[in-house]
């Protein structure tokens, strides 16, 4: 776990998430970190091409957040209390799944600690040769979840869920399909650039403005 915060703790970061999906598609999200600034791309690939889903940027501690639809043109600029203490916090912008990251030490400890206890560890060879810890909920029976740690950098490079989505034939209740859910995970450190992370010309872009602040969610 100290490794992975260490690993975390990086001014220059890029994480690419691979997630499977129904139907043979798979979602990619790739997620460049440097000096504070944020960009998210999300594409979809399928036996179509790839389609890109969004394009959003940020800054940690920053009240605002931008969101690109490049296919209609517009630009959508979220503001407020709700976007500085949530999406743009630093653990937000560089989460990854396990880490927990609570601010409060004791509360970190008690986390880390119940793993420790609840889990299983095992150390496998990933398919791109990385040494791993392999962990699992060994009270768990059968075993649905697993988890792969890079034993370099104690980051996640593979998440797994077992027989956690269904499908169903139309109208009926009856499944046609039961699939695992797999997410895993790639990092590069050091090659995130100015430009990586600068917002684009917004001249032909319909630029959209709303807030999000914790008074109004309330009031709602």
């Amino acid at each position: 776990m100290n490794k992975a915060e260490k690993s975390l703790q990086s001014n220059n970061l890029y994480i690419e998430t691979r997630t499977e999906t129904r139907d043979n598609h798979v979602i990619i999200c790739k997620r460049y970190y440097k000096d504070s600034k944020y960009k998210e791309i999300t594409e979809e690939y399928s036996d179509d091409g790839v389609e890109l889903m969004g394009i959003s940027y940020s800054t940690i501690n920053s009240d605002e957040r931008l969101e690109i639809n490049d296919r209609a043109k517009i630009a959508m600029i979220e503001k407020g209390d709700l976007i500085k203490d949530y999406n743009n916090t630093e653990s937000m912008l560089k989460f990854v799944p396990f880490i927990d990251k609570p601010k409060n030490n004791f509360v970190s400890l008690y986390l880390n600690l119940g793993k420790t206890f609840l889990m299983s560890i095992d150390t496998y060879k990933y398919s791109n040769g990385k040494e791993c810890y392999v962990l699992k909920y060994k009270y768990e029976k059968p075993q649905n979840y697993e988890i792969w740690i890079d034993k370099d950098t104690g980051l996640p490079i593979k998440e797994v869920r077992r027989e956690a989505e269904k499908s169903f034939f139309a109208g009926t209740d009856i499944v046609k399909q039961i699939r695992d859910m797999v997410e895993e995970y790639t990092y590069e450190f050091g090659i995130v650039t100015d430009e990586d992370v600068s917002i684009p010309d917004l001249s032909e872009y319909e630029i959209i403005n709303y807030t999000r602040n914790m008074e109004e969610l309330i009031n709602n």
